[in-house]
């Protein structure tokens, strides 16, 4: 069964970005629909592929809470643009006053399933759940590329976004900054970590798509760029990483423990890492829309998600024989090392100086 493996993971992989990339180039709500379901297909096969039990456990959850999300959009949709004749994403820019008592339903069950699909408040209880059986790179692709679509869907009915909408959504997404900085306080698990660290990003990702798709293309590119990071070194570690925060950097890991320090100011924002690019870009562009109550919400969501990457850095910062190490340690890791330990070095520090100095080439391309 594991021979056929690597060609049936390409498959379903191919189904999960082809899915998406329909759902995000269709004119029609039914396509978007089809992408969205075309995506859970091809991602549910390369969340359980090894079939342990864990796995298994997170794929279920993970299915159950996706195609209720689906059932609700599909449900929502059907009502509001149903009512207006037709099902094209043209009619989605309506004025938000004009929507009758039925269609106000359909349309708040559109957004409260976007919201679950997303992992935002208030359904966001899934998310650490689900990670904590994912692998590696299951895990990076639900907290990355499977919040591409949802977020493009929920932008593309920004017609809707009158005033009282606009407070909903932004509150929302302040709260989702903030519940995610909570959550993740008394977590001992990378796994639970990194899923609320999700959805605090996920509402920072929310308000900067009300500002502008330029905002959220700035955002969401230095999550990825962050994230993308992030897995490679959890990569490399490997099983040790599998658990809690004691059983990472145990003997001789230095340049890990750099590499992993330095994702982890990148991503709770602070200056110059990259990470700061990102915020410090949402927080100008919502000065000057005059939105203090969602920055506040967002900033201190925030600063609170900043406590617990500070606690893991400091764990790791004084961590036994991480960064304490003889002569007599690097000649001996430079006589036994293989091709393998050359490269790792290479791939993290390449880390480093992209969380250091990307934010100097952000400003660039930006």
């Amino acid at each position: 069964m594991f021979s056929f493996l690597p060609f049936v993971s390409f498959f379903f992989f191919f189904l999960l970005v082809f899915g998406s990339i329909i759902s995000i180039s269709s004119f029609h709500w039914l396509f978007v629909w089809v992408g969205l379901e075309v995506n859970l297909m091809g991602f549910i096969p390369v969340l359980v592929y090894s079939g342990k039990r864990l796995m298994a456990e997170s794929g279920v959850k993970y299915f159950l809470v996706q195609a209720l999300g689906s059932s609700l959009f599909a449900g929502g949709s059907c009502i509001v643009f149903g009512n207006l004749s037709g099902l094209d994403l043209a009619y989605g820019w309506v004025d938000f006053s004009l929507l009758n008592g039925v269609e106000l339903v359909g349309f708040f069950l559109l957004l409260m399933s976007l919201f679950m699909k997303l992992g935002c408040f208030p359904f966001y209880s899934w998310v650490p759940s689900v990670c904590v059986g994912c692998s590696w790179f299951s895990c990076f692709f639900l907290l990355t590329w499977q919040k591409l679509a949802p977020f493009f869907v929920l932008f593309s009915v920004s017609g809707f976004y009158g005033s009282m909408v606009f407070w909903i959504v932004g509150i929302l997404g302040g709260l989702s900054s903030f519940v995610g900085g909570v959550g993740g306080m008394g977590e001992t698990c990378i796994r639970c970590l990194l899923g609320y660290s999700s959805v605090g990003h996920s509402g920072w990702m929310v308000y900067s798509g009300m500002l502008g798709f330029s905002t959220f293309f700035c955002y969401y590119s230095v999550y990825f760029v962050v994230s993308i990071c992030l897995f490679c070194v959890l990569g490399i570690l490997g099983s040790k990483g599998m658990g809690h925060f004691n059983s990472f950097f145990k003997d001789k890991e230095f340049v890990m423990g750099l590499g992993f320090m330095s994702v982890l100011l990148s991503l709770g924002g602070v200056p110059p890492m990259l990470g700061f690019f990102g915020k410090m870009i949402v927080i100008f562009n919502g000065m000057l829309v005059s939105n203090f109550l969602f920055i506040s919400l967002l900033i201190f969501g925030s600063l609170l998600s900043l406590y617990y990457y500070l606690v893991l850095f400091f764990g790791v910062f004084f961590s036994s024989k991480s960064l304490v190490l003889s002569y007599k340690d690097f000649y001996s890791l430079g006589n036994n090392g293989s091709l393998g330990l050359y490269v790792g070095v290479f791939i993290v520090s390449l880390i480093v100086v992209i969380n250091l100095f990307g934010v100097v080439f952000c400003f660039f391309v930006f």
